[in-house]
């Protein structure tokens, strides 16, 4: 077994020993079950890179690379183009691991020799592949040597598209979408508009709704460029409507009119009420997703109320508590609710005393609440102290701290 990082800058030698040029990379044939080296690319005395092919190859060994021929009868034409380079292919590439379910780094690669080809069988993911490639190989025997070495085999891993360079880990659709909403977005990020076209087209749209929240704006439109309007209004109707209207603001106005038609009323009504504030106003900044109670509720009703809509919210801290005509009265604890006794009525153990803010308040006004108080939510009201809707900690943290 040898690995690829070690064989760098190796002399390769002719059969009498003879002198040919120093390895400075491989190129494989990726159409097969495991990528074949079909030549070697290096650096001849004059400085030029040329390459030779696969059928003059004896062994690697780690003294040098030897061929099957004396120099004068080997050909060595210079490189195209077309030519995969495993560095440039596999070296750094993002996959996806499924035992854990996150984003690795290809760090190194392995040679081993099958059926008389040379072949990668296998990605180094770990810190010893790193090492290796910085040359300091001697540590994985002396400090890391009770460190496990990380692979993946090559049968794990496939290319998303047979025309495109980026690989991933074999890995079923609905096993991808499992990965973190944040990782899923870094890995995205790596990739052409086609390649992140064929994610999308597959992933279903809930999990398409969750990366997407998770990237930048310019790589939003990027992945929804490639997809049909039917698909995107699906996406936004399972995104938090804040963000939704974030993403339809990339758009121009006669496809936000489009989309909005192709939208469940309802769900399209709940964005354009949000458009109707500025961006940098309470109101443009909060979400609709939030869980209000009725005062004259006890708390085991307010409980099955939670129960009932747990599939709609990931994290709920606190209940608003509201009367007949939708306004707010006070908040409830998820701790009160659990502490009480099952008949007990919210209006007799809610907390009377909140903090709000006025839906046209100014992002700057909600970020000095959110800090002074260390808030959680914040309730957005409008002059009647109606409860429009909630301004969470992770929205007002994207507007203090962008994303990279």
């Amino acid at each position: 077994m040898i690995f690829y990082s070690q064989m760098i800058g190796r002399e390769i030698l002719d059969h009498k020993g003879d002198r040919v040029g120093k390895l400075k990379d491989f190129i494989a044939d990726f159409s097969k079950k495991l990528p074949i080296i079909t030549h070697l690319v290096f650096k001849d005395r004059d400085g030029k890179t040329k390459k030779i092919s696969r059928k003059y190859l004896e062994s690697l060994e780690k003294v040098g690379i030897f061929l099957n021929d004396t120099k004068d009868k080997i050909e060595t034409p210079e490189t195209e183009e077309t030519d995969m380079l495993l560095e440039d292919v596999i070296l750094d590439q993002q996959v996806v691991d499924i035992d854990g379910l996150k984003l690795v780094r290809a760090n190194d690669i392995v040679l081993d020799k099958v059926d008389n080809d040379f072949c990668v069988t296998s990605l180094d993911i770990g810190i010893k592949g790193i090492t290796r490639r910085l040359g300091l190989g001697k540590l994985n025997q002396t400090m890391l040597a009770s460190t496990p070495q990380k692979l993946i085999k090559w049968e794990n891993v496939e290319s998303m598209n047979p025309t495109l360079k980026n690989i991933q880990l074999k890995v079923p659709q609905q096993r991808l979408g499992e990965i973190h909403p944040a990782d899923l977005a870094d890995f995205i990020e790596t990739l052409s508009h086609k390649e992140r076209a064929l994610i999308f087209k597959n992933l279903d749209y809930e999990k398409a709704a969750d990366a997407l929240e998770e990237t930048e704006p310019h790589i939003q439109k990027s992945v929804v460029r490639h997809l049909k309007k039917d698909r995107i209004a699906k996406i936004l109707e399972s995104m938090v409507p804040d963000e939704a209207v974030d993403l339809l603001a990339l758009f121009p106005k006669e496809k936000v009119s489009e989309l909005l038609c192709m939208m469940e009323p309802n769900k399209a009504q709940v964005l354009k009420n949000i458009m109707h504030y500025d961006s940098d106003v309470a109101g443009g900044l909060m979400t609709t997703e939030y869980i209000s109670v009725p005062q004259d509720y006890t708390a085991d009703q307010a409980i099955n109320l939670l129960r009932e809509n747990s599939s709609k919210f990931e994290q709920v801290h606190v209940l608003y508590v509201v009367d007949i005509n939708h306004r707010l009265v006070g908040r409830v604890a998820m701790k009160d609710l659990l502490l009480n006794k099952a008949d007990a009525k919210i209006a007799d153990f809610m907390k009377k005393r909140y903090f709000k803010v006025a839906s046209d308040a100014t992002a700057r006004d909600v970020q000095r609440l959110f800090k002074k108080y260390n808030l959680l939510s914040l309730p957005v009201v409008d002059s009647e102290n109606r409860l429009l809707g909630i301004i969470t900690h992770d929205d007002i943290f994207d507007i203090v701290v962008p994303r990279e």
